[in-house]
Protein backbone atom coordinates (compact mmCIF):
# COMPACT_ATOMS: atom_id res chain seq x y z
CA UNK A 1 0.00 0.00 0.00
CA UNK A 2 1.31 3.37 -1.10
CA UNK A 3 2.24 6.33 1.82
CA UNK A 4 -0.13 8.30 -0.65
CA UNK A 5 -3.33 6.01 -0.39
CA UNK A 6 -2.57 5.71 3.35
CA UNK A 7 -3.32 9.49 3.68
CA UNK A 8 -5.93 9.58 1.61
CA UNK A 9 -7.74 6.94 3.90
CA UNK A 10 -6.80 8.77 7.45
CA UNK A 11 -8.70 11.65 5.06
CA UNK A 12 -11.65 9.95 4.09
CA UNK A 13 -12.10 8.80 7.63
CA UNK A 14 -11.34 11.97 9.27
CA UNK A 15 -14.28 13.68 6.73
CA UNK A 16 -16.80 11.27 8.92
CA UNK A 17 -15.30 11.68 12.24
CA UNK A 18 -14.27 15.35 11.96
CA UNK A 19 -17.02 16.93 13.68
CA UNK A 20 -18.61 13.73 14.98
CA UNK A 21 -16.45 13.03 18.44
CA UNK A 22 -17.11 10.79 20.99
CA UNK A 23 -19.61 8.42 22.85
CA UNK A 24 -18.76 10.15 26.29
CA UNK A 25 -18.60 9.58 29.50
CA UNK A 26 -21.69 10.73 30.96
CA UNK A 27 -20.16 13.43 33.38
CA UNK A 28 -22.04 16.17 35.28
CA UNK A 29 -23.65 18.98 33.01
CA UNK A 30 -22.82 22.69 32.96
CA UNK A 31 -26.88 23.66 34.62
CA UNK A 32 -26.95 26.29 32.23
CA UNK A 33 -29.28 29.03 32.10
CA UNK A 34 -32.10 27.63 29.65
CA UNK A 35 -32.68 30.47 27.27
CA UNK A 36 -28.85 29.92 26.67
CA UNK A 37 -28.70 26.39 26.08
CA UNK A 38 -32.24 26.56 23.73
CA UNK A 39 -30.44 29.09 21.13
CA UNK A 40 -28.40 25.73 20.64
CA UNK A 41 -30.86 23.15 19.99
CA UNK A 42 -31.77 21.45 16.88
CA UNK A 43 -30.54 20.72 13.38
CA UNK A 44 -26.93 22.66 12.02
CA UNK A 45 -25.86 22.73 8.37
CA UNK A 46 -22.18 23.91 7.84
CA UNK A 47 -22.17 26.64 5.51
CA UNK A 48 -18.19 26.60 5.37
CA UNK A 49 -15.50 25.10 7.11
CA UNK A 50 -12.41 22.52 6.59
CA UNK A 51 -11.31 19.58 8.57
CA UNK A 52 -7.36 19.51 8.41
CA UNK A 53 -4.91 16.32 9.46
CA UNK A 54 -1.64 16.43 10.80
CA UNK A 55 -0.38 12.29 10.37
CA UNK A 56 3.59 12.40 10.70
CA UNK A 57 3.68 10.02 7.84
CA UNK A 58 7.09 11.67 6.80
CA UNK A 59 5.09 13.61 3.95
CA UNK A 60 2.86 15.37 2.68
CA UNK A 61 -0.25 15.66 5.06
CA UNK A 62 -3.60 14.98 3.07
CA UNK A 63 -5.65 17.58 1.83
CA UNK A 64 -8.20 19.57 3.66
CA UNK A 65 -11.64 18.09 3.85
CA UNK A 66 -14.42 20.61 3.27
CA UNK A 67 -17.19 20.62 5.77
CA UNK A 68 -19.66 22.36 3.63
CA UNK A 69 -22.88 20.37 3.78
CA UNK A 70 -22.31 18.60 6.64
CA UNK A 71 -24.57 18.92 9.78
CA UNK A 72 -25.36 17.83 13.18
CA UNK A 73 -28.07 18.26 15.61
CA UNK A 74 -28.10 19.38 19.27
CA UNK A 75 -30.50 18.02 21.46
CA UNK A 76 -30.92 18.75 25.56
CA UNK A 77 -29.05 16.18 27.68
CA UNK A 78 -29.84 14.99 31.01
CA UNK A 79 -26.31 14.99 32.62
CA UNK A 80 -24.67 17.49 29.95
CA UNK A 81 -26.60 21.06 28.39
CA UNK A 82 -26.60 19.28 25.26
CA UNK A 83 -26.24 16.32 23.09
CA UNK A 84 -24.18 16.43 20.12
CA UNK A 85 -25.13 14.04 17.68
CA UNK A 86 -23.39 13.35 13.85
CA UNK A 87 -22.99 10.63 12.07
CA UNK A 88 -24.09 8.53 15.06
CA UNK A 89 -21.80 9.74 17.65
CA UNK A 90 -23.11 11.55 20.63
CA UNK A 91 -20.53 14.23 22.99
CA UNK A 92 -21.71 15.53 26.18
CA UNK A 93 -21.34 19.35 25.41
CA UNK A 94 -21.92 22.42 28.10
CA UNK A 95 -23.17 25.69 27.59
CA UNK A 96 -21.93 29.13 29.13
CA UNK A 97 -23.71 32.02 27.81
CA UNK A 98 -23.14 31.74 23.75
CA UNK A 99 -20.79 29.26 23.99
CA UNK A 100 -21.30 25.45 23.58
CA UNK A 101 -18.38 23.45 24.86
CA UNK A 102 -17.18 19.64 24.11
CA UNK A 103 -16.47 17.51 27.52
CA UNK A 104 -13.29 16.92 26.89
CA UNK A 105 -11.64 13.26 26.16
CA UNK A 106 -14.49 11.73 25.29
CA UNK A 107 -13.65 8.69 22.51
CA UNK A 108 -16.38 7.45 19.63
CA UNK A 109 -15.26 4.16 17.88
CA UNK A 110 -16.89 4.17 14.09
CA UNK A 111 -17.37 1.95 11.39
CA UNK A 112 -16.03 3.99 8.04
CA UNK A 113 -16.92 2.58 4.90
CA UNK A 114 -13.80 2.90 2.03
CA UNK A 115 -13.44 1.58 -1.08
CA UNK A 116 -15.14 -1.71 -0.66
CA UNK A 117 -13.74 -2.00 2.75
CA UNK A 118 -14.81 -0.96 6.37
CA UNK A 119 -12.07 1.05 8.56
CA UNK A 120 -12.71 1.27 12.13
CA UNK A 121 -11.36 4.56 13.70
CA UNK A 122 -11.80 5.97 16.97
CA UNK A 123 -11.91 10.00 17.42
CA UNK A 124 -10.75 11.27 20.71
CA UNK A 125 -12.13 14.45 20.79
CA UNK A 126 -9.95 17.63 22.57
CA UNK A 127 -11.28 20.10 22.20
CA UNK A 128 -14.97 21.66 20.56
CA UNK A 129 -16.62 24.59 20.83
CA UNK A 130 -19.41 26.35 19.39
CA UNK A 131 -20.45 30.23 19.08
CA UNK A 132 -23.98 30.52 18.58
CA UNK A 133 -26.41 34.07 17.91
CA UNK A 134 -28.90 31.61 17.73
CA UNK A 135 -29.28 31.41 13.89
CA UNK A 136 -25.49 31.21 12.89
CA UNK A 137 -22.83 29.76 14.49
CA UNK A 138 -18.81 28.89 14.13
CA UNK A 139 -17.10 26.29 15.29
CA UNK A 140 -13.40 24.99 16.03
CA UNK A 141 -12.11 21.80 17.36
CA UNK A 142 -8.87 19.83 17.82
CA UNK A 143 -8.48 15.63 18.46
CA UNK A 144 -6.50 12.74 17.48
CA UNK A 145 -7.91 10.10 15.35
CA UNK A 146 -6.78 6.48 15.76
CA UNK A 147 -7.34 4.11 12.69
CA UNK A 148 -5.96 0.73 11.29
CA UNK A 149 -6.14 0.60 7.35
CA UNK A 150 -4.67 -2.67 5.92
CA UNK A 151 -3.34 -3.65 9.06
CA UNK A 152 -1.30 -0.47 9.51
CA UNK A 153 -2.37 1.75 12.23
CA UNK A 154 -2.17 5.76 11.61
CA UNK A 155 -2.67 8.69 14.16
CA UNK A 156 -3.42 12.28 13.17
CA UNK A 157 -4.12 15.34 14.71
CA UNK A 158 -7.04 16.57 13.83
CA UNK A 159 -7.91 20.42 13.41
CA UNK A 160 -11.63 21.34 12.12
CA UNK A 161 -13.29 24.91 12.04
CA UNK A 162 -16.78 26.34 9.90
CA UNK A 163 -19.38 28.05 10.12
CA UNK A 164 -22.91 26.80 10.02
CA UNK A 165 -26.42 28.21 10.19
CA UNK A 166 -29.42 26.77 11.70
CA UNK A 167 -31.71 24.48 9.76
CA UNK A 168 -34.49 23.86 12.27
CA UNK A 169 -35.75 21.24 14.03
CA UNK A 170 -36.74 21.57 17.98
CA UNK A 171 -34.07 19.47 19.34
CA UNK A 172 -36.33 17.91 21.44
CA UNK A 173 -34.96 15.63 24.76
CA UNK A 174 -32.15 12.82 24.22
CA UNK A 175 -30.53 10.75 25.75
CA UNK A 176 -27.04 11.60 26.73
CA UNK A 177 -24.10 10.35 25.83
CA UNK A 178 -22.56 7.90 27.50
CA UNK A 179 -20.50 4.81 27.64
CA UNK A 180 -17.18 5.69 25.80
CA UNK A 181 -16.90 3.63 22.59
Amino acid sequence: MSISRLCASAATLAAVVAVSSGCGDGSAGGGTNAADVDKFIGSWIYTSGQLTLGCGLGMANPPAVMLAGQGLDLTRGTKSDLIRIQLGCATNVDVKGNVASVQAGQTCTLSVPFNNMVIMGALTQTSWKMTSTGTMATTNGTGTVTAMYMGIPITCSLTEGGVMVKAGGDGGAGTDAGGGG
